[in-house]
């Protein structure tokens, strides 16, 4: 598996394999923390994370929605913040 900085999923998040237990889950690093949310609405979009997490800090472009083979929705993101 490639490392965290070798990833190139998109928005320099780390690969989503590097996630293994369940619940609440968060990574933190020198430039912030990222955490993966889990369980979401196949509705919900980007705007409504925004929304949630209003009172801190989101990186730009720091909300990944993650989609099924077939394009629908997984009911997964991952939100990166600009501190931990």
């Amino acid at each position: 598996m490639p490392s965290h900085s070798e990833y190139s999923g998109g928005m320099g998040l780390p690969h989503p394999n590097s996630f293994s237990t369940p619940g609440y889950e968060g990574q933190t690093s020198l430039d912030g923390t990222m955490i993966k949310v889990k369980g979401l609405p196949y509705k919900a979009n980007q705007n409504d994370l925004y929304n949630f997490f209003s009172k801190l800090k989101i990186r730009p472009n720091g909300v990944q929605l993650q989609i099924q083979h077939d394009g629908r929705p997984s009911g997964l993101a991952f939100v990166a913040f600009e501190t931990a």
